[in-house]
């Protein structure tokens, strides 16, 4: 979490990382997620945007996912 809290907290701009993750355990991925939620990280999930995944990946489509991962923006 520490690595993309550096990489996303930005002062004055709001930088974007991509996450492809695979699913092969419920309960790990959604605390994962569950942290991310609880570090101030904004998930989207743009897997259905883009379909067909591209083939370079060898876990079976199904269970791959893609995010967009951006710090949450703060209301003033």
């Amino acid at each position: 979490m520490r690595t993309l809290q550096l990489l996303l907290f930005h002062p004055t701009k709001r930088p974007t990382a991509y996450l492809c993750n695979v699913c092969r355990n419920p309960k790990t991925f959604a605390y994962f997620f569950d942290k991310l939620a609880a570090s101030n990280i904004e998930v989207q999930d743009i897997t259905e945007s883009v379909h067909p995944l591209p083939s370079v990946f060898s876990y079976e489509k199904a269970n791959l996912h893609l995010f967009i991962l951006q710090a949450k923006t703060t209301a003033a």
